[in-house]
């Protein structure tokens, strides 16, 4: 089962970090580039974290290198730049300073030149640039299914092997060190570089003027309590479907306990219930899915998916609309989508995906594969000078990036109740990533989908015609890896 992280991510004093951060920042004026402004980006609270030692890069002049980062057309990847060219980040002036600020004090500090190069042809870039044995790009960031399939071909650098890169810190992802590393190699990365895997992190909102309406409570202090269980949301969540339109049928037109898309918010389910495709153990990598608990959570998901009309699922922008328009009490996404929220008339609050039950030790949040992945190709010339541009990037985006991003943009501008932000704490420190998704080993990532669409929670059944082609993709992955030079 899923232990959670010790390291959480901690917001302190939320709302009076996003006055202060306000009150220091400047707006670019038209024409202007955020450099222009009187003050680029404003200096974070210090927190405890903050105390942390800067990484040891005194000394190091790279001459102007010019340092590109290749990146996927079509997956948002505006985080890596903030250039004339490129337009803004997002519609936050404090975000789009601080990701200039980290490129700023990257350059600055090893005298490099940084640029982006997005490309429609990714995967094949990365082959030419490897094959030719070419500098052409210092880091790539493909999606996580082209990032998988050119890792296990030994396209990429084990990030335990970059000299300057300290994976101890926190601004790398951990949730990857300690649950994707295979025979100790760290292929790809994801932290506080950018924002995107956070982003792409599943959640619940719900409506609270409908909460109110219905005679329901918040359930903040449920989750405050460990009592937010998949129960307790199953009973909030019925009795809530209506037919608003009178036409006796179930649409987009209609009112529901529950919003979601299909595919992702029925995976979230099997994560936020505890329980992984894959886990590292004393004994080896093994898979992990079958279980009682799983059998129980199929149970459970399928009732809540295809029972008396309580959820509607449809694409990720009818949802999205429906829920703004007041027809869901509950609504799971991605945390990317609350910031297209912030227009809706009705206040909404944030929570963690619910529990198994109230003996699970923590709440645990999926992470979608839409998030990206950082890589180095194993070719490049220079992997010394690579490994502390990267450094520079991570650190500098976790002392500005994720500060402006979450404590001003998310918490401050988005978030509409100090409870909420409370709750981004909770969501955040549970964030789970699981080497069977992640490598889609077997197709078990898809399988709860599968059930719910044809309605049926026969797990055992659904679970023995893949373990064989499972066990085999484990195997195989291991088998590469472990075999690389």
């Amino acid at each position: 089962m899923i232990k959670p992280k010790n390291k959480p991510i901690r917001f302190i004093a939320p709302l009076l970090l996003c006055a202060a951060l306000f009150a220091c920042a400047q707006t670019a004026q038209p024409g202007q580039t955020p450099s222009e402004t009187t003050g680029a980006v404003a200096d974070p609270v210090v927190t405890e974290a903050e105390t942390l030692p800067e990484p040891d890069l005194s000394g190091l002049d790279y001459d102007g290198h010019s340092f590109v980062m290749l990146t996927e057309a079509g997956y948002n990847w505006e985080e890596v730049d903030v250039s004339e060219e490129m337009g803004t980040v997002t519609n936050d002036v404090t975000v789009n300073d601080a990701v200039y600020q980290r490129n700023l004090m990257t350059e600055e500090t090893l005298n490099v030149s940084l640029s982006m190069l997005i490309s429609s042809s990714v995967n094949s870039d990365i082959k030419k640039a490897a094959s030719a044995g070419d500098d052409a790009y210092g880091m790539v960031m493909p999606s996580t299914g082209t990032a998988v399939a050119l890792a296990l071909a030994d396209y990429f650098y084990d990030w335990n092997d970059l000299e300057h890169v300290n994976l101890n810190m926190p601004w790398y992802e951990q949730g990857i060190i300690d649950d994707v590393t295979i025979a100790g190699r760290v292929l790809f990365m994801t932290g506080d570089f950018g924002f995107r895997d956070k982003d792409n992190t599943w959640i619940f909102m719900f409506n609270k003027n409908l909460l109110s309406d219905l005679n329901m409570t918040a359930p903040y202090d449920l989750v405050r309590e460990g009592k937010w269980t998949l129960d307790v949301f199953g009973e909030m969540s019925k009795d809530v479907t209506a037919d608003i339109d009178g036409n006796s049928k179930y649409d987009a037109a209609d009112r529901y306990g529950f919003l979601t898309t299909g595919a992702g918010g029925a995976a979230n389910f099997l994560y936020a219930g505890g329980n992984k495709i894959v886990t590292q153990t004393s004994d080896g990598i093994v898979l992990s899915l079958n279980n009682e608990r799983t059998a129980a959570l199929a149970e459970i998901t399928n009732d809540i998916f295809n029972s008396e009309n309580r959820t509607h699922t449809d694409a990720w922008d009818v949802i999205e609309r429906m829920f703004a328009a007041g027809q869901g009490l509950f609504y799971s996404e991605i945390m990317a989508h609350v910031r297209n929220l912030r227009g809706m008339e009705a206040d909404f609050g944030l929570l963690p995906s619910p529990k198994y039950d109230e003996d699970q030790e923590g709440y645990y949040c999926h992470v979608d594969a839409a998030a990206p992945l950082m890589c180095v190709i194993n070719t490049v010339s220079e992997p010394e000078r690579t490994s502390a541009v990267l450094e520079a990037l991570y650190y500098y985006g976790y002392k500005y990036v994720r500060t402006a991003y979450y404590d001003v943009a998310l918490t401050g501008k988005h978030i509409r109740d100090g409870d909420s932000a409370e709750m981004l704490d909770v969501i955040l420190g549970g964030r789970v990533f699981d080497m069977g998704y992640i490598y889609n080993v077997g197709t078990l990532a898809g399988m709860m989908s599968t059930m719910i669409s044809r309605k049926s929670s026969d797990f055992a059944s659904y679970y023995t015609k893949l373990e064989t082609k499972a066990q085999t993709d484990l195997d195989d992955i291991i088998a590469k890896i472990s075999d690389m030079g």
